[in-house]
């Protein structure tokens, strides 16, 4: 190949040019671009995850993260927790009461002797308990008799008598309290106890206020 010049100088051929002009490589536009795509595609990507998170932050801003709704379904949750934990409760008493011979009030009784520090009139166990004046003694004199229970004089009323347990009583209650010791510790957190034993005084006042009946006369 021979190529004249517009001047009519010396001709050039394809070993003065070098390679030809038309084999040398020439990458095209598009080729130039290849990685564009890509890179768009990441930067859509990332401006859609930013506009997401972003509506995500106003839908909690907007959306209450606790309703009365929820309120009345976790307070129907609660009750029925409440009610399978008085059966368990109520299941405890009966297997460890038969293993000592002892009825579910005569247990209340030793418990809430125990309660007030072994030192407790008959009849301000009897307005606890709402037992009669006739029923306490007969649980008194059954407990007394069967060594759990001991009485001794009142020294602020002659009339009177203070109720305690004797060490057979306290072993009784000792070991029973234990299910509850044991069960507590497994499920709560050392840290847990103080408040939850608040929330159960005032869960009883509570329920004293609410439903409990009034005092027999």
């Amino acid at each position: 190949m021979t190529i004249t010049t517009a001047t009519d100088g010396p001709a050039l051929d394809d070993t003065t040019l070098g390679a030809p002009l038309a084999d040398a490589p020439v990458a095209p536009a598009s080729a130039l671009d290849a990685s564009a795509p890509d890179e768009r595609a990441d930067a859509a990507d990332a401006d859609a995850d930013a506009e997401a998170e972003a509506h995500d932050d106003l839908d909690a801003l907007a959306r209450p993260p606790f309703s009365e709704v929820d309120a009345a379904l976790d307070l129907d949750r609660l009750l029925n927790s409440f009610r399978l934990l008085m059966l368990h409760h109520s299941r405890v008493l009966s297997h460890q009461g038969g293993r000592h011979g002892l009825g579910n009030t005569d247990l209340r009784f030793l418990f809430y002797v125990s309660a007030t520090g072994d030192a407790v009139t008959p009849k301000r166990a009897a307005e606890y308990l709402e037992l009669s004046s006739g029923a306490m003694t007969n649980l008194v004199d059954r407990l007394i008799d069967s060594g759990h229970l001991d009485r001794r004089p009142n020294p602020d009323d002659r009339r009177s008598v203070i109720i305690s347990r004797t060490e057979a009583g306290k072993q009784v209650s000792t070991e029973i309290a234990d299910v509850y010791r044991r069960s507590f510790a497994e499920v709560f957190a050392a840290e847990q106890y103080r408040g939850m034993a608040d929330a159960l005084l005032d869960f009883g006042a509570a329920l004293d206020r609410h439903g409990a009946l009034p005092a027999q006369d």
